[in-house]
């Protein structure tokens, strides 16, 4: 393979820091693999002394096959060490265990013990109540970021909106894991910065074993897997960077791109190096793209081209409602044979969209999963909601929902439904209670009224009875706002009425359910030329064609629910820079797709859609 000059002039770098520049698709591995071959045949170091550290576990196979296919080519027969950071920290702290004598267990992918099944267990025992897997979801993001940023507990509660129960539930957690002798991943990497803080003969021994090193996807790093690769490489700093501060898109994990911004501060005497050719995408969407990461300030300059000539425009596509969307995307799809993305910012994207695909019998193979949304308390709110209403009788259900009928029924009024005849219907009995105020009985008749109506209704009738008449919609806004909601309550609801809207009661609404789980279940497994992603988990790939879907302001770019000024600004810039990693997985044909409508509502269309018709017009 014919490497470009920049490309060759990076790869020849010898000792000390360096960081690469590599925009999206210029080949950022081929100059990592040619590195290693270069280091062993011009200065004659062995590959076993050269540490590669990747981004995930898929890459790290991904290097090694490629690595061992080149340096057959140039009949060097040799192998190299690719590993992800986890992964080494797990060796060396396997290796400081068995010096001291000590054992621990690991938790991440444990069935017995697990962190979601410990964080179940411990919530259990200190609210007597169960906890959402969304809740877990949120005290997983806030425990990594924390770790992974090294801030202390007060310190983080001090400067960051976090649930109300997360300390007493990391303090639970931590405790556990001390008691039992339990690591996760965090303590993985923070446990394996604390051995080489003070276990010199261990730290002595890996600096003599890797005099070189190499980090890929820099830009995704937190601090705690800067400092372990600092503490490696250091004095010598024979660390070879490969990065785009333009596709940092992981800041909830701790990663951000100011490590690679202050580079110099960090090592004065350290080289940078541009790759800047994108061998990829057409033309047409590199200089579109480049437009558009050049509003954020925060960044590095780059003159970003490619030597290609196709001039196939990228497509803008406004439908009236999300179902438009759906419709636009079946019939586009049919008759594909290209490799084909529909990329989206958030998992919820997907929900309605794999079940238009299946009644439509087209296949595809799904990467982010969107069952999350399946097992979502709002859902199963709705369905405890229309199964009473089937029956108002069952005081078990009842239990589950009393609150959120906005009728003000205490907990002490459920202790004197048994009094009662069992046979009467729940909301009659409280009428009957002498103990009622008058309050009350009022907001009870009319949740009556409105669970008659719910009872035969089909389920997109009931949705909006029991979030509009109800008044769920109010408790719902309340209980996603204080949790950190990263999802538009309307597209909750326009989904849910979508996917159901041929269902009519409660155990038809399960039917379907178990059905949409399965058929995602499934997908996961399947061979397909169409890929359904979110954009995240679509970086590093390619795709011949990418639909963006979802344009609309507040969903892509997601909102920012921190107050500071600072936090919006470096919101807005990573969720650009998100868009532009989405843009540049295409090679041949991008488009964008936004909708006027969601829920019978108005929205706003994406600045990030508007800024690209705004270019395109131009021309």
């Amino acid at each position: 393979m014919k490497l470009s000059q920049q490309q060759t002039e990076a790869l020849h770098h010898f000792k000390g820091p360096a960081l690469t520049l590599a925009v999206p698709g210029a080949g950022k591995t081929t100059v990592l693999i040619h590195r290693i071959l270069h280091l062993m045949e011009k200065h004659d170091i062995s590959s076993n002394k050269i540490l590669s550290i990747t981004f995930s576990k898929n890459q790290t196979a991904d290097m090694k096959e490629r690595f061992l296919t080149t340096a057959q080519k140039y009949g060097i027969n040799a192998e190299a060490h690719f590993h992800t950071i986890h992964a080494f920290s797990y060796k060396i702290l396997r290796e400081y265990l068995k010096k001291n004598h000590l054992s621990f267990t690991l938790i991440e992918g444990n069935h017995e013990f697990n962190r979601y099944k410990l964080i179940r267990r411990i919530y259990y025992e200190k609210y007597h109540q169960s906890i959402s897997q969304e809740e877990i979801e949120r005290f997983n993001t806030h425990y990594s970021l924390m770790k992974n940023k090294m801030i202390p507990l007060e310190i983080y509660l001090e400067n960051t909106t976090v649930p109300h129960k997360f300390k007493d539930l990391y303090l639970s957690y931590e405790k556990i894991k001390e008691k039992h002798f339990f690591i996760d991943f965090e303590d993985m990497l923070y446990k394996t910065y604390e051995i080489l803080e003070k276990d010199k003969s261990i730290l002595k021994r890996i600096k003599n074993q890797y005099p070189f090193i190499q980090v890929d996807e820099a830009q995704d790093t937190s601090a705690l897997q800067i400092q372990i690769i600092n503490k490696i490489a250091a004095p010598e700093n024979n660390l070879f960077i490969v990065a785009d501060d333009d596709q940092s898109i992981y800041r909830f994990r701790g990663a951000e791109p100011s490590y690679l911004l202050n580079f110099k501060n960090h090592y004065p005497e350290g080289k940078i190096y541009f790759i800047e050719e994108n061998f990829r995408s057409t033309p047409t969407i590199i200089n579109t793209a480049d437009i558009i990461i050049q509003k954020n300030k925060n960044r590095y300059e780059k003159n970003i081209f490619t030597s290609k000539d196709d001039l196939t425009p990228i497509r803008l596509i406004k439908t009236k409602t999300a179902a438009g969307q759906y419709k636009f995307l079946s019939q586009e799809l049919k008759d594909t044979n290209n490799i084909t993305a529909i990329l989206f910012r958030n998992n919820l994207s997907a929900l309605a969209l794999t079940d238009y695909l299946e009644k439509e019998n087209i296949s595809y193979h799904i990467k982010s999963s969107p069952a999350q949304y399946l097992n979502h308390f709002f859902l199963e709110d709705l369905l405890y909601i229309k199964q009473f209403s089937e029956n108002l009788t069952d005081q078990q259900l009842f239990e589950k929902i009393y609150y959120k009928l906005g009728a003000y029924i205490s907990k002490k009024q459920l202790s004197f439904l048994p009094t009662f005849d069992e046979n009467t219907p729940i909301l009659d009995r409280l009428l009957d209670d002498p103990m009622i105020q008058v309050y009350q009985e009022e907001k009870i008749r009319n949740a009556k009224k409105i669970l008659d109506k719910i009872r035969n209704s089909d389920i997109p009738e009931a949705i909006d009875l029991i979030c509009y008449e109800l008044q769920y919609e109010d408790y719902l806004d309340k209980k996603l706002s204080l949790e950190d909601r990263t999802e538009s309550i309307q597209f909750l609801i326009e989904s849910y009425k979508q996917i159901f809207k041929n269902c009519r009661s409660a155990e038809e609404l399960l039917d379907k359910r178990k059905k949409l789980l399965l058929d995602l279940k499934h997908r996961e497994k399947t061979n397909s030329n169409l890929i359904l992603s979110t954009i995240h988990r679509s970086k590093g790939l390619e795709y011949d064609r990418v639909y963006l879907i979802d344009l609309i302001e507040g969903d892509f770019p997601s909102r920012s629910r921190e107050p500071a000024l600072s936090e919006r600004i470096l919101h807005s810039e990573e969720e650009r820079r998100l868009f532009y990693v989405g843009m540049t997985r295409a090679k041949k044909e991008l488009i964008l797709i936004t909708s006027k409508e969601r829920n019978h509502t108005k929205v706003k269309i994406s600045r990030f859609y508007e800024e690209v018709k705004k270019i395109k017009s131009s021309r």
